[in-house]
């Protein structure tokens, strides 16, 4: 029946979204299946799954943002109805909180721009001077390929050349500062660096997508490249890709790899022609 498998939809979509936000997710009601999501420290979305979610109608829900002002509240709701919209039968609510989240950072980055320019504006005391600023991030380059999108799921490499751990976590926090990138469902990532005395320093991190940091790790050992690390963002577009989610990771990886000229096109596998008789 219809409302059995609403219910088991919604059963596996909890279990999902439980999984990726963690500590922001939080069971209001579990009887009356009332969840909040913390979309920011100020800014909430509260839902509530009916029996006809996702078949015939979207979940009831309510934006706790004070910060945001009337208007931007009201052009936030018509975004997650349009989502809805688009989506309308399959679940939404992952739909929903990346929508939440690619507002407010466009929002913050519009208010903080509004500040620096008043700030810019401001007459400053003849007295004073500014202190100029000596730190420069000395972190490495990071590339970042084109993404690529399935089913609503989209996947983007992000390439550094690093000689020493602690460069890797210089890249991971640069990375992360990204408010997008900090926003995906998973950011695999694996490097492997070629140490001074010839050993190789490798490691990898599944955030959440199982084996796919192992993966990727396994790329670079059978291209056999170091001093490299590979992040590959995920963002889950609420249909699930089975398999193909981890060809679609490797395909990224990959591809960022050689457009860096860590490999080579040569590299890859091809079949050698048979010998005539």
């Amino acid at each position: 029946m219809e409302d059995e498998s609403n219910i088991a939809a919604q059963i596996d979509e909890i279990e999902v979204m439980a999984a990726i936000y963690g500590d922001d997710w939080i069971v209001e009601c579990e009887g009356s299946r009332k969840y909040v999501i913390n979309i920011d420290k100020d800014i909430r979305l509260r839902v509530r799954l009916t029996d006809d979610y996702p078949s015939r109608a979207p979940p009831v829900y309510e934006l706790d943002a004070v910060p945001l002002s009337g208007d931007q509240r009201l052009r936030l709701s018509n975004a997650l109805n349009q989502d809805y919209l688009e989506n309308m039968g399959q679940q939404i609510l992952h739909v929903w909180v990346m929508s939440c989240k690619g507002f407010i950072s466009d929002w913050m980055e519009t208010r903080q721009t509004t500040e620096v320019v008043d700030s810019a504006n401001e007459p400053k005391p003849q007295s004073q001077e500014l202190p100029k600023s000596t730190t420069e991030d000395s972190s490495p380059d990071i590339f970042h390929d084109e993404p690529i999108t399935d089913r609503k799921s989209t996947f983007q490499a992000h390439v550094a050349k690093v000689t020493s751990v602690s460069q890797v976590s210089q890249v991971m926090e640069k990375l992360l500062r990204n408010k997008k990138i900090s926003g995906a469902a998973h950011n695999i990532q694996a490097y492997r660096i070629l140490l001074s005395n010839g050993c190789i320093a490798q490691d990898c991190d599944d955030d959440g997508e199982t084996s796919a940091g192992e993966r990727v790790l396994h790329l670079l050992k059978i291209v056999d490249v170091t001093n490299v690390l590979v992040v590959v963002s995920r963002w889950w577009g609420g249909i699930k890709l089975g398999p193909d989610r981890f060809k679609h990771i490797n395909n990224c990886a990959r591809n960022a790899l050689e457009k860096q000229h860590f490999i080579s096109t040569s590299s890859k596998t091809s079949k050698k022609p048979h010998k005539k008789n």
